[in-house]
């Protein structure tokens, strides 16, 4: 994939680091121009990518070059890569219809209709924070996804980990655990990364991101942690807890 330099920024921190994350976030917005609009705003608050609904991706800084606010949390946004994916994100069933958040705060009469996500289009997710209805990716953006990730791993980024903004942050929606066109694409890359690329001793599985690795992961990890540390470890006895809840589902 070539990602397309465009607008291209100074509002970054110049600082080179080294990064071994993605967070993907949605822009909670219907275009790129929304998108790249609020990014524009000088208060080191961006992304290196935006990857519009077609699937392109546009570049706005290098990430060798520096990092950007954009997690709520510095110590991962300076690890980390941001990709910001043309997204409405969470939904509301307002009038019968589903409705961005541009439109929460209007009554029937003033609401835009043609902001209107259709039913088609929206992603039913187990309540999460508050929400179950996302709109879901284009088709271009679930194929360009996966290209996306590839290309950072061939530009030599030695990525550990592909993660979700609502991973790290609680307060925010990007994305459900249960929004399958992002998690599909996170379990197969986080296996791939973490089981070919670095040794299983390297690799912690944190508190909440469990569900992004297979039961065989899991159970690797847990015998290493056996083998190397013995019963007395605070990851082990939550990794073992966490497999045997999952036993049966």
């Amino acid at each position: 994939m070539k990602f397309i330099k465009r607008n291209i920024s100074s509002d970054y921190i110049k600082e080179k680091t080294v990064k071994d994350l993605v967070v993907l976030h949605f822009t909670a917005g219907g275009t790129l121009v929304g998108a790249e609009t609020e990014l524009a705003k000088p208060d080191h608050i961006n992304v290196p990518h935006i990857m519009d609904r077609d699937g392109q991706v546009y570049e706005y800084f290098s990430p060798k070059d520096g990092w950007a606010y954009h997690t709520g949390y510095k110590v991962y946004c300076r690890r980390s890569i941001g990709l910001e994916i043309v997204n409405w994100g969470a939904l509301r069933l307002m009038f019968g219809l589903f409705l961005p958040w541009t439109e929460w705060n209007k009554d029937e009469r003033r609401i835009d209709r043609r902001k209107a996500i259709p039913p088609e289009r929206v992603c039913v997710c187990r309540d999460f924070r508050g929400f179950k209805y996302f709109e879901m990716l284009t088709s271009a953006q679930v194929v360009a996804l996966p290209d996306y990730l590839d290309t950072l791993l061939e530009q030599d980024y030695p990525l550990t980990n592909i993660i979700t903004h609502a991973e790290i942050n609680k307060n925010k929606l990007d994305f459900p655990p249960d929004f399958e066109q992002v998690y599909d694409v996170v379990r197969e890359y986080n296996e791939s990364i973490l089981m070919h690329q670095l040794p299983v001793q390297d690799n912690e599985i944190l508190a909440g991101q469990e569900h992004l690795y297979s039961a065989d992961r899991i159970q690797a990890r847990i015998n290493y942690l056996i083998k190397t540390y013995g019963w007395n470890n605070l990851e082990l006895k939550r990794l073992v807890s966490y497999r045997d809840s999952h036993k049966s589902k």
